[in-house]
């Protein structure tokens, strides 16, 4: 259960076409974050936010959607064929690989849409569209779709050795991008006194430590995967979704008890804090499903036995980082996000671009 939801083609796949596909990559978003929705009025942005324009037209441009719409049909494909059995059997024939691939494009577009169409209107109240403008929003949702199609596409050409598509490298793009921007500013608040060095030494364990125990629990868990015949991506996939589908299974576990409860104001005031404990129960059950779908099923008994100190590293490690993460980013008020499944998903990029590189070599 990985992303090879959006099968990829072998023309990027393990040599250095993947370096190539990953620098295409770079080269589309980076274009498309420039390119303003058509009938935007750029001089009126430019007089209202100044020196912030630079930022503030990534957030106006055709790419401002981003993967989002992918990810979050992926998302709650994975959620619904865990939760859903008889989804998840009929996901795994491979002759309703094809037709799955394409219901999961069908959906991102149209939520790309959906979402593209709110966010214009938005626009147009804030004044930041030009008087002659014509058909605004239909124009605009049109290059909202294209872009998500482009990215689409992009994911689909591109190969991740023990990954799949390249879904996983745009999804934390423009993260990657904008971490020496994000670097820098930390240090210019510990220059400036804003922040201590001891927050910054935090932090910086704090990332080193995460990417450590990826890199370990990662080589456990491909070294069960070799033992047991399992594909690469799919092991991938038990580090990758959990906490992800965690986080979105908790949020909706608790929203219906503040439709029901007597106190709901009292509730809703709790998500912030009750969402992630209630996610971090769920990551270890997630992580468990995932096994039991990929390696438990196959296994006898003693099997099974061996290879549960493999499962508890890696729900263990999901837990850690992700709790860390949490309790870091509220303590240390870091002037950018920071989530353990954003370095474990960064990680395990940055070392399938190594492997894709050292295969190349060989």
């Amino acid at each position: 259960m990985s992303d090879t939801l959006i099968q990829s083609t072998p023309r990027f796949a393990l040599r250095r076409e993947a370096i190539l596909g990953v620098t295409l990559v770079l080269l589309v978003v980076s274009i498309g974050s420039h390119l303003p929705v058509p009938g935007l009025d750029l001089t009126r942005i430019g007089e209202e936010y100044g020196e912030s324009t630079s930022s503030m037209m990534a957030r106006l441009s055709i790419m401002a959607l981003g993967v989002l719409p992918l990810y979050t049909v992926l998302l709650h494909v994975e959620l619904f064929s865990l939760i859903i059995p008889p989804l998840a059997r009929w996901r795994g024939n491979p002759q309703n690989a094809g037709r799955l691939d394409l219901i999961v494009v069908i959906l991102a577009l149209l939520l790309t849409a959906f979402q593209a169409t709110g966010l214009l209107f938005a626009m147009q109240e804030s004044s930041l569209v030009r008087p002659d403008s014509v058909a605004f929003v239909p124009v605009g949702v049109a290059s909202f779709v294209a872009s998500t199609a482009v990215l689409i596409w992009l994911a689909k050409m591109i190969r991740l050795p023990s990954l799949g598509s390249g879904f996983w490298l745009l999804l934390v793009l423009p993260g990657l991008v904008g971490l020496p921007q994000e670097i820098a500013s930390w240090i210019d608040l510990v220059r400036t006194g804003a922040a201590s060095a001891a927050e910054l030494l935090i932090l910086v364990l704090y990332i080193v430590g995460t990417i450590a125990l990826v890199v370990f629990v990662r080589a456990v868990v491909f070294a069960g995967a070799r033992r047991h015949y399992v594909d690469r991506a799919a092991a991938a996939a038990m580090m990758l979704w959990p906490i992800f589908v965690a986080t979105t299974a908790a949020g909706y576990l608790i929203i219906p008890l503040a439709l029901i409860s007597e106190e709901p104001d009292a509730l809703l005031r709790a998500i912030p804090f009750a969402a992630p404990i209630l996610a971090m129960i769920l990551i270890p059950l997630i992580a468990y499903a995932y096994a039991r779908l990929f390696f438990l099923k196959r296994l006898n008994e003693d099997q099974r036995k061996a290879l549960m100190p493999v499962l508890l590293a890696n729900a263990g490690a999901q837990v850690i980082v992700f709790a860390a993460g949490l309790i870091l980013s509220r303590s240390l008020q870091l002037p950018f996000s920071l989530t353990g499944s954003t370095l474990i998903v960064l990680t395990m990029v940055m070392l399938a671009l190594r492997d894709g590189t050292d295969q190349a070599a060989a």
